[in-house]
C-alpha cells in the first residue's frame, strides 16, 4: 500500500510538472504569436495605410496639379517597395528555422523526438536523408505539416505511438 501511495505520489507530480510544462509552452506560443501580429502590424499595417492615403492625395491633386501628384505618386512607390520588403522580412522571420539549420531529415526528426517526449509517446522515424533537391518552400510546408499532425495527435488521437516516414520516390516526396 505504501509503495502504490508513493507511485500515486509521484504520478500526480509528474502530472503537474507536465501541466506546467504545456502551459509554459502555450505561453510561449501565445507570446510568439503576439510578437508576430505587432512585428506585422507596424510594418504591413503601416505600409499600406501610409499607400492609401498618399493614393487619395494623388487622386485629388491629379486633376489640379498633376506634377505634384506625380511627385507624391513617386512616393507611394517607393512606400510600396519598402513596405513589401518589410513584409518579406517579417515572413522570413516566421519561416521554420530548423530547417535552414539542421535540413529536413534531421529538422523533421527533432520535431518529432521533441514532440513525442512533451507527449509521452514512442515515436518511430523513418526519415530519408537523401531528400536533397526539394524547393525551399516545400520542405518547409513539409515541415508545417509535420507539427499541425503532431499537433492533432496530441489534440485528437490519444494515441500511444506515432510513426513518422519521408521518403523520396522519383520526383514527389511524401
Amino acid at each position: 500500500m505504501e509503495r502504490q501511495r508513493e507511485q500515486r505520489a509521484q504520478l500526480q507530480d509528474a502530472n503537474r510538472k507536465l501541466a506546467l510544462t504545456a502551459t509554459t509552452e502555450q505561453l510561449a506560443v501565445s507570446h510568439e504569436r503576439n510578437r508576430m501580429a505587432r512585428e506585422l502590424h507596424d510594418t504591413l499595417a503601416h505600409s499600406l495605410s501610409a499607400v492609401s492615403v498618399q493614393q487619395e492625395a494623388v487622386n485629388a491633386l491629379w486633376g489640379v496639379e498633376p506634377n505634384e501628384a506625380r511627385a507624391i505618386l513617386e512616393q507611394v512607390t517607393a512606400s510600396t517597395r519598402n513596405g513589401l520588403t518589410e513584409a518579406r522580412r517579417a515572413l522570413h522571420a516566421l519561416r521554420a528555422s530548423p530547417l535552414e539549420d539542421l535540413g529536413l531529415p534531421l529538422a523533421l526528426s527533432t520535431l518529432a523526438e521533441s514532440f513525442a517526449t512533451r507527449a509521452n509517446l514512442k515515436s518511430d522515424l523513418a526519415l530519408a536523408a537523401n531528400v536533397e533537391g526539394l524547393q525551399r518552400h516545400i520542405e518547409h510546408c513539409i515541415y508545417r505539416i509535420a507539427q499541425e499532425a503532431f499537433e492533432n495527435v496530441t489534440r485528437h488521437a490519444h494515441a500511444s505511438n506515432v510513426r513518422v516516414v519521408l521518403e523520396k520516390t522519383n520526383s514527389t516526396s511524401r
